[in-house]
């Protein structure tokens, strides 16, 4: 779920932009004759270039974090951060039994934003994402798990809306989790960490 990197070493034709001269506030332009299809280099000052900011966004008045997690204070997206990354975003798929409920679920009490890809088939914003490779006995497998600041303070509020909780929060070296139900009948984790948070990079 994480911004991944990779580094592609750019064609001779082209004069890319340094993180240096970014901060030295240079002009940087692409050499005449790029082909169709490539990526722009940043072409503005250290001025210009967006700046993002790893506090976390409260909406709540009773201090509980906003599910959309941190965002950049001037409203810079994710792949403005990493304008030369390869990957720069990812996307989540859950199967479900009941997809019209899960959807519901989201929009309207998590609240989640969301566009409509035709036909009310609706795709939705997550929080910055991070991912780590855990150990496994068995079979491969992935998970989800939200992430927030106060967990006790989040559960409150979201049974308030009706969401039910399957565990009770646990005390663990890396954090506190719990998880809930989602109304097609599966369950995603949502934890208070204790960990370095990489989405704060």
């Amino acid at each position: 779920m994480c911004h991944a990197s990779a580094n592609i070493a750019p064609p001779a034709t082209k004069a890319m932009v340094t993180e240096r001269d970014l901060l030295e506030g240079r002009s940087t332009q692409l050499a005449a004759g790029e082909g169709q299809g490539s990526s722009p280099s940043y072409t503005g000052t250290s001025r210009d270039r967006p700046r993002c900011s790893t506090r976390t966004q409260r909406t709540h008045s009773t201090n509980v974090c906003d599910m959309s997690g941190h965002v950049a204070a001037d409203g810079a997206s994710g792949s403005s951060r990493y304008p030369q990354r390869m990957i720069n975003g990812s996307h989540v798929m859950l199967f479900s039994r009941d997809p019209e409920a899960d959807r519901t679920f989201f929009a309207d009490v998590l609240r989640q934003p969301h566009v409509d890809a035709g036909g009310g088939w609706l795709i939705f914003k997550l929080p910055p994402a991070e991912m780590a490779m855990h150990p496994a006995d068995g079979a491969p497998s992935h998970e989800l798990y939200f992430m927030c600041d106060d967990i006790d303070a989040t559960m409150k509020e979201l049974r308030a809306r009706g969401v039910e909780f399957t565990e009770q929060i646990s005390e663990e070296r890396w954090g506190r989790p719990t998880r809930f139900r989602l109304p097609g009948g599966s369950e995603v984790g949502m934890y208070e960490p204790r960990h370095p948070r990489a989405i704060d990079l």
